[in-house]
């Protein structure tokens, strides 16, 4: 807090030299502060430090930080801060400098030179990693269609755009990504905030391929998150497929042909309770993600195994819990199958009422019923 401070006195030449004093500590949070406000400062040594510190090979959040700051340095132009970014990328991955490697990517969005495609050529990343798909959206992003107007074509270092331009390719048409779960899963989980889990009652679990639109980005410890519109909530960056790729978890559907698999987050307690630990002993209920307050689980269920469709209805109670809820669901869909079994009649459904072929209400008066 206290370097924090030092940025309101920018013309300070003992806020400088604390700033920069600080800059050289073996701590990393320190570092990582004073290069978040020596960019305030119009002194060239903080400049200097600015840049000293984002093309080091030290904390990777440190020089994610610093790349930042060279942004609010007067004393630096945007052809700077974009040799610098391309300098980090072209750097191995590994997985010590993603966060910078995720920064120089949003730098150059925030830049939003168009020729700095031609510098993107022969990058990769691999597959499975973040990187890839970030750098994916910056070449479209930088590739999009421009309209020639005064606005468009300012300089975009002096634009002001924000995150919320990420990964807008075009006015009015955002870009539609796709959710893609790790192998082996069906769905993913919609977060609350980054890394803080909400009520499985309002954030439920998305499917695989769910076409959704990605209107934030924030960096969280070794994580990128994003903020999406289906149901207003975050997920892993890495989770996210650009348009036109199949999800990652594709495969895994194919196992609704044979079973019936439902996944769906519970709170701790409702996994601890006697209902879900025999069912879990029974083999029917697993845990797919664990979690301190919220944990992911699934129901899997051959629906010509009749004993275990038994067993999961008796288990169904009245309590209306979210187990109860996704339980129910499951039974009823089977119930059809196995007609004549009074065990499961609370569990069919009621046939849907066909609408007639006209809106208009038949009054009829009907004044007396007998049994005759």
């Amino acid at each position: 807090m206290a370097l924090d401070a030092l940025a309101r006195w920018p013309d300070s030449r003992d806020a400088l030299d604390a700033a920069l004093e600080a800059s050289r500590s073996p701590h990393a949070d320190f570092q990582r502060h004073a290069a978040g406000i020596l960019g305030h400062f119009d002194d060239p040594a903080a400049a200097a430090r600015i840049y000293e510190l984002a093309t080091s090979r030290g904390d990777s959040y440190v020089r994610a930080t610093a790349l930042e700051s060279l942004g609010d340095s007067k004393g630096v132009d945007p052809s700077l801060r974009i040799r610098v970014a391309l300098q980090i990328l072209r750097e191995p991955p590994t997985q010590e400098n993603a966060p910078t490697q995720s920064a120089a990517v949003a730098t150059l969005r925030d830049l939003d030179d168009p020729a700095v495609l031609a510098e993107l050529a022969g990058l990769e990343f691999g597959p499975d990693d973040s990187r890839s798909r970030e750098l994916g959206w910056l070449e479209m992003y930088l590739g999009r269609p421009r309209e020639e107007s005064p606005a468009d074509s300012e300089p975009a270092a002096g634009s002001g755009r924000g995150r919320d331009t990420d990964v807008i390719l075009v006015e009015d048409e955002p870009e539609k990504s796709l959710l893609a779960p790790p192998p082996g899963m069906l769905t993913l989980r919609c977060w609350e905030f980054p890394d803080v889990a909400g009520d499985p009652a309002k954030f439920s679990r998305l499917p695989a391929g769910t076409e959704t639109e990605v209107k934030d980005h924030f960096e969280r410890d070794n994580e990128s998150w994003a903020r999406i519109d289906e149901n207003d909530c975050w997920v892993p960056l890495r989770f996210i497929d650009s348009p036109g790729r199949a999800p990652a978890s594709q495969d895994a559907k194919k196992e609704r042909i044979m079973v019936i698999r439902r996944e769906f987050d519970l709170p701790v307690n409702d996994v601890e309770s006697d209902v879900a630990q025999g069912l879990m002993d029974a083999g029917l209920l697993e845990v797919i993600e664990p979690g301190d307050e919220v944990i992911g689980v699934a129901i899997t269920i051959d629906p010509a195994d009749f004993d275990r469709v038994l067993l999961l209805a008796r288990s169904c109670g009245l309590n209306e819990t979210i187990l109860d809820g996704e339980i129910y669901e499951i039974v009823a869909d089977l119930a059809p199958l196995y007609r004549g079994h009074p065990v499961l009649d609370r569990f069919r459904r009621a046939p849907r009422v066909q609408g007639g072929e006209t809106d208009e209400v038949i009054d009829l008066d009907i004044e007396e019923l007998t049994d005759k």
